[in-house]
């Protein structure tokens, strides 16, 4: 049991170092549909982006940040 907790939290330790790179890709990404609001490829890119971090964020405890990347994600397919 206990090396399983151990992958989890390297995994969550991993996460956490790399997120200020992935909200900076997020922002760049969401800059880009903006600039080109027509490129479904832009879109579709964000949307992945969008998707993965609130999935990630609820599986390593940052319940509040999952919320609002799936909000956001939300608010992007109603656009």
């Amino acid at each position: 049991m206990g090396r399983p907790i151990r992958e989890l939290d390297a995994l969550r330790e991993e996460f956490l170092a790399g997120l200020d790179g992935r909200l900076r890709r997020l922002r760049a990404a969401a800059a880009a549909v903006r600039e080109s609001p027509s490129d479904d490829r832009r879109i579709a890119q964000l949307h992945r982006m969008l998707q993965t971090l609130a999935a990630l964020a609820r599986t390593f405890g940052r319940r509040r940040l999952g919320e609002e990347a799936k909000r956001l994600d939300e608010m992007l397919r109603r656009w």
